[in-house]
């Protein structure tokens, strides 16, 4: 089918552009006559006339487009967990309106993320930044005088014209661990990253807190420093496992290190929960295909992401302003990486 423009729209109908606009425009059409109108869409339909999105947003001033930005650590987005649910969270919202969801993803020389320059020229209404750590990291005064919505998922900030969701870290972390006290562990290890960012630094705040709240020492030799990934899980389990009294649980603060951990337990010697208990913190689809499940704490980014959706059409149907700040409570979810501390630990393979 050849492409078919509104001129030609206009000209078969014998009425001006500006009428065939207003007649294809659903928050126009009631402007024009109705056998105008009629004329216009019986043509428009027999031609397959499309708009042209750039066309709609001249005529109209207003963008569909809402985008999310997502950082490039992985060779597909599809590959991250997080990724699947705050798109999923995000297109539940918007499946029954005018607007569009747009996926750009920041390249690796972008990851200090300045919004106002990266959404110079393009055709935007409203916008979600999943901000994260060490792979898209978004810059405060970036978010100044944006002029349109904006929520900053994965950070919780008290700033004017911008809106922040995040989990509670602290808390979550801090639960995670008494967990693992109330199993009866009072050997606790744990296993963070490297990152300054404070959603992490809190996941390690709520860890000790839990520890010294319970009259438990916290002792260095069972903390563990290296990055949010499997392979951290792996060799922070090898260096536990080089200890004369070695823990019997492990705190994980992402999911990635606890699914490295479990993935070591055959090279040292150990099983789960018999010899070690594994605790996470996410909620990851992926904990629940392993045998056995999981244990961890869930973060909410399904639910993140819809409220943050919400937001962001509220705001541009005018029904409030821009600067939410959101926390959300992590849950437990049970699965079968952690129990009772086993008095008659395995041997372990040096």
């Amino acid at each position: 089918m050849e492409h078919i423009t509104i001129r030609e729209i206009a000209k078969k109908t014998g009425v001006s552009i500006a009428t065939v606009s207003r007649a294809i425009n659903p928050h126009t059409t009631r402007l024009v006559k109705k056998s105008t109108r009629i004329k216009v869409l019986a043509v428009v339909k027999k031609t397959g006339y499309l708009p042209s999105p750039v066309a709609k947003r001249l005529a109209t001033g207003k963008s569909t487009n809402i985008v999310i930005f997502l950082g490039t650590k992985y060779k597909s987005i599809f590959y991250n967990d997080y990724y699947i649910k705050i798109l999923s969270g995000a297109m539940e919202v918007l499946e029954h309106t005018q607007y569009n969801l747009v996926i750009r993803l920041v390249k690796p020389r972008e990851a200090r993320f300045d919004l106002n320059k990266v959404i110079r020229g393009m055709d935007i209404a409203g916008c979600i930044i999943f901000n994260e750590p060490d792979v898209l990291q978004v810059s405060m005064p970036g978010l100044e005088n944006v002029g349109i919505p904006v929520v900053v998922l994965n950070r919780a900030e008290k700033k004017e014209g911008a809106g922040f969701m995040a989990c509670d870290n602290y808390r979550g972390a801090y639960d995670a661990t008494k967990h693992l006290i109330e199993l009866g562990h009072t050997r606790i290890a744990i296993i963070k990253g490297c990152s300054e960012e404070k959603d992490f630094i809190d996941r390690f705040e709520g860890y000790k807190n839990a520890m010294i709240n319970s009259s438990l020492p916290l002792d260095e030799q069972y903390m563990y420093t290296g990055y949010f990934s499997q392979d951290t899980g792996v060799k922070a389990l090898r260096e536990f496992m080089k200890l004369q009294e070695r823990p019997t649980s492990i705190f994980c603060t992402n999911d990635e290190i606890a699914i490295g951990v479990f993935m070591a337990l055959e090279e040292v010697g150990l099983k789960c929960p018999g010899d070690i208990s594994i605790m996470g913190f996410d909620g990851l689809d992926v904990g629940r295909y392993l045998v056995p499940k999981l244990t961890t704490m869930r973060q909410p980014i399904y639910e993140m992401a819809k409220e943050a959706m919400k937001d962001i059409l509220d705001t541009l149907d005018n029904k409030k302003t821009m600067g939410t700040r959101k926390i959300f409570d992590a849950h437990l979810v049970k699965g079968g990486t952690c129990a009772k501390p086993n008095p008659s630990p395995a041997c372990v393979r040096t």
